[in-house]
């Protein structure tokens, strides 16, 4: 008999008593054999919901642990990456291709490099540079702007370098 069975049976049996219809000497053994039902069950599932919050816990535990271990791979991988992009840029070379790899160092698009004195300047010139959370450069629009050829004191576009493995 499963929890809710047991329960439905423990309230038809109490309302029994409470109606008269079981006699008084039979009262004690019918409760007992019912609670014991109960208290069986219950214990059994408590005891299985304490296993999963344990399993839950390792799982969570182990995870960290990987991730934290995911964390210095990446880091190592990126270091080893930035140790190629100089050797190779040291070299004069910007693409390598062997049986296993490709290696190739391009050119990521222009980016804007935004310097102190431009939010008093576009407060002043051109507010719709800025957009407002705390004074934040839109650098899509300075972006643009640079682009389109309008100088604009504190903004330069620059382009940067990343190394790209297959």
């Amino acid at each position: 008999m499963n929890i809710y069975n047991i329960t439905a049976e423990y309230m038809r049996l109490l309302d029994a008593i409470a109606s008269g219809e079981i006699p008084e000497e039979a009262i004690a053994d019918t409760l007992e054999a019912v609670e014991g039902d109960f208290t069986y069950r219950i214990d059994n599932v408590s005891c299985y919901i304490k296993s999963l919050r344990a399993e839950a816990k390792a799982i969570k535990d182990e995870s960290d642990i990987l991730a934290a271990r995911a964390k210095i791979k990446l880091n190592e991988a990126d270091r080893l990456t930035e140790f190629i992009k100089n050797a190779m840029t040291s070299a004069g070379k910007n693409k390598l291709e062997t049986p296993r790899c490709k290696i190739t160092i391009k050119q990521n698009p222009e980016s804007v490099t935004v310097g102190a004195d431009f939010i008093s300047w576009a407060m002043v010139h051109n507010e719709e540079l800025l957009s407002y959370a705390d004074p934040a450069p839109d650098k899509a629009k300075i972006k643009s702007e640079l682009q389109a050829g309008v100088e604009i004191p504190g903004c330069t576009l620059t382009r940067g370098e990343r190394i790209e493995i297959k």
